[in-house]
């Protein structure tokens, strides 16, 4: 840790002094990873011709080798090339810390970092807003708050609600309403990386159910007792249905998932579920930003708060839970089930498809699939500004 933040320093002063490609992109990912609104843009940037270089930068070994394999333009981090490629390129484009495209999670000096962000915030965005924390922890997470104070050029935004919410969280002036790549790969089939459909082999189910809730600061209850499961997998059967789960990536949950054949924990098969969504009939989700998302395929939601009141006792939230989002809203298992087999009628009613209409317009101002190619327009404007001024 402590040599990639004198990495970060080095890039912080020679920034100063060695000239940048104005024309050059540098995108990476968390962890190393491919995934979110940086990944369906370098594959949007694949099959379009521009004026603009880029490249992805990766410390996974194996996706480096990966994509030299493909001949995708890619650069390893730990390397001369990585350092070289963070340093002359004009645009660093992210989806959340600046670890995403160099070593560490702050970058000071002269660099345009574009934060694409990885969804909507319904939960707020920053570290001091996380309550009832017991005093080392609430110190240190005050610290890591600084990360969340990086300055940025810009800040993506899907709606002028998104935009609103990013300026009370995050360090930037701009705030361009553009709406979020990673929905381009709902209209767009060039944007898939990974066929999950065949991989999970879902076409041969006639419901294909996802559950996918947000991280919790603190896990006070499971959200499924092991008596529901057996219940919902015999449902499933008799439905030719199946019901896929994707905790999420910093959480783990532990279920005997094997005993049941209609129940799968898919979480270490997909990093990235947003190729995933168009093959899914129904969610199941709380109060994750994956909703935001999926409601641009207008396709059924259920909100399962199961455990709403300990979750806002340990998460400050934008608006109200209630009001935010259309539901159904269920609160217990039980009613979990009785919920599936009545969804579609209840989401297809007037009410409800007026609410869900708006929704979907609320917090996604462009439904159109071209977010790749608006943010390209506004990268090649903003290039070419650079030059002239």
């Amino acid at each position: 840790m402590f040599f990639s933040l004198i990495l970060n320093i080095l890039l912080s002063f020679l920034s100063y002094f060695v000239s940048k490609n104005k024309n050059q992109i540098l995108m990476g990912s968390r962890d190393g990873k491919f995934v979110d609104n940086t990944k369906y843009f370098f594959l949007y940037l694949m099959t379009q011709e521009s004026s603009l270089v880029f490249h992805w930068i990766t410390k996974n070994k194996k996706l480096y080798k990966k994509f030299k394999d493909l001949d995708y333009p890619v650069v390893y981090l730990y390397s001369l090339q990585g350092f070289k490629t963070i340093l002359k390129s004009n645009f660093l484009l992210l989806n959340q810390l600046v670890d995403d495209v160099s070593f560490s999670p702050i970058l000071l000096g002269k660099f345009n970092l574009i934060n694409l962000w990885h969804g909507t915030p319904f939960k707020r965005i920053t570290i001091h807003d996380i309550k009832n924390q017991h005093s080392l922890k609430h110190t240190l997470k005050k610290i890591v708050k600084y990360f969340y104070k990086q300055s940025f050029f810009c800040i993506l935004s899907s709606s002028n609600i998104t935009s609103e919410r990013f300026k009370q969280a995050v360090n930037s002036k701009l705030f361009p309403i553009l709406g979020y790549p990673r929905n381009d790969v709902f209209f767009n089939k060039k944007l898939i990386f990974e066929d999950y459909s065949t991989l999970l082999q879902l076409t041969k189910y006639s419901k294909v159910f996802l559950y996918c809730p947000t991280l919790r600061d603190n896990t006070t209850k499971k959200p499924f007792s092991e008596e529901f499961l057996s219940k919902l997998n015999q449902f499933l059967i008799e439905k030719n249905s199946i019901f896929l789960i994707k905790w999420h990536t910093y959480e783990k949950h532990q279920y005997p998932m094997k005993k049941f054949s209609r129940i799968k924990d898919i979480s270490e098969k997909i990093n990235d579920i947003q190729e995933l969504l168009p093959f899914i009939d129904i969610l199941i989700t709380d109060y994750s930003s994956v909703s935001y998302d999926f409601s641009l395929l207008e396709k059924p939601i259920i909100f399962y708060s199961y455990d709403y009141e300990d979750y806002i006792k340990s998460r400050n939230i934008y608006g109200q839970y209630f009001d935010e989002f259309p539901g159904p809203f269920i609160k217990n298992e039980n009613d979990l089930l009785t919920e599936f087999t009545k969804i579609e009628s209840i989401f297809n009613s007037k009410k409800n498809l007026e609410r869900y209409q708006k929704f979907k317009a609320k917090f996604n101002q462009f439904q159109d699939g071209n977010s790749c190619q608006r943010l390209l327009d506004f990268l090649v404007s903003t290039a070419h500004n650079q030059k002239t001024s």
